[in-house]
């Protein structure tokens, strides 16, 4: 098993999260409430159906109940090969139960964790996941046991977002076919903390993915696709390349700018570009962002309108534009005079969007008698 990841420093403080609930139950109804526990759980194992969204919560047992680390330990641990996907990926909920151990990637020595176990049913480099509310960290280790089993960590270190605890804690573990890992997800304050996990399925050699798997199981800087003649829910790895901006023009027109672009784009997922609005002698006015109305495919047409308001519209001359993508690849900047308006006359064919050209003074842009969009006069 080799670990592809990073480790980072401890972590000396928490945010708030996960409250430990005060109970004021009898010991008779907690040892109730621990056997119902655990027939819930024996029952999500045994029925665990093959599914394309998450299962539901797999029950922690009661803090008491939790084994110390070793074989007891292993026993106990979740199965994640019960919650497989038809796509051939691996997707449950795990709830924090008592804390069992405590490894070198765990930040935080209080709370709750949880033990699970996978098996790779191939071989090849599986995708790691795990995310939620106050997780702390994410490892794996060839032992359910023991700090010096661990294999590979990922720690939370977005100390500063508005909102925590959003992002994926993600490593990447070569397994054989049949070899077992043991995976620990830690860092609840009290118990009950509810984390996502998933593990996306190893890239196949015709380089094929699963389109459903959260983690993508491309590998860096390649990212999964649909593609043509491929079976449902199957994608295929394509190179990330940052878009391409091949053409553009545009026309201002009452306070607003009218903007079209041509491009190319491998990821399919370019919506918008930023724009600086330059004056006289290309000093800068303003920077936006327009987000496009695009086509679908690998080359696009985008258009969008940009509200630039009376004191901009009367000095502005030209734009840069650059395309920008979903991981923020950029493609080259262009400059982009302002032409005159393309006016359509009366009764002929119209641009819904108002960007390749604009209905005369008293029409609209609306479906004609001849069916098509056409320039009709208002009511």
């Amino acid at each position: 098993m080799t670990k592809h990841g990073w480790l980072v420093p401890g972590m000396a403080w928490m945010l708030a999260g996960c409250a430990e609930t005060a109970s004021s139950s009898s010991p008779a109804d907690a040892a109730s409430a621990v056997d119902a526990s655990a027939d819930a759980a024996s029952a999500v194992d045994a029925e665990a159906p093959a599914v394309d969204v998450v299962p539901a919560i797999v029950d922690a047992p009661d803090p008491v109940d939790l084994p110390d680390a070793g074989p007891a330990c292993a026993a106990r641990a979740v199965d994640v090969n019960a919650y497989a996907t038809r796509s051939g990926a691996y997707s449950l909920r795990a709830t924090a139960g008592a804390r069992s151990g405590v490894g070198p990637c765990q930040t935080w020595q209080g709370g709750g964790d949880r033990w699970m176990r996978f098996t790779a049913p191939v071989a090849g480099l599986w995708r790691v996941s795990a995310q939620g509310s106050n997780l702390w960290s994410f490892s794996a280790h060839r032992a359910c046991e023991g700090a010096g089993t661990e294999v590979a960590c990922r720690q939370f270190t977005d100390f500063h977002s508005t909102n925590p605890f959003t992002r994926p804690l993600s490593f990447d573990l070569e397994l054989a076919a049949g070899e077992s890992t043991f995976l620990l997800a830690s860092g609840c304050v009290s118990t009950g903390c509810a984390w996502s996990i998933d593990i996306a399925p190893p890239v196949t050699a015709e380089g094929r993915c699963s389109l459903s798997a959260p983690a993508s199981a491309c590998r860096d800087g390649w990212f999964c696709r649909d593609g043509a003649g491929l079976p449902s829910g199957v994608g295929v790895c394509v190179e990330a390349t940052a878009p391409a901006l091949e053409a553009a023009s545009a026309f201002a027109w009452d306070e607003t700018v009218r903007l079209r672009v041509e491009g190319s784009d491998t990821s399919r997922d370019t919506s918008r570009a930023e724009v600086e609005v330059l004056g006289a002698d290309d000093a800068s006015i303003t920077t936006t962002t327009a987000y496009l109305s695009r086509d679908e495919g690998d080359r696009f047409v985008g258009r969008a309108v940009l509200h630039v308001g009376p004191r901009v519209a009367a000095v502005m001359q030209a734009l840069r534009v650059t395309l920008v993508d979903a991981r923020g690849l950029r493609s080259e900047t262009r400059r982009v005079a302002l032409s005159p308006p393309v006016i359509a006359g009366a009764g002929q064919p119209c641009d819904e969007h108002g960007v390749d050209n604009v209905c005369p003074a008293r029409h609209r842009c609306t479906t004609a008698e001849w069916g098509g969009l056409g320039c009709v006069a208002s009511p």
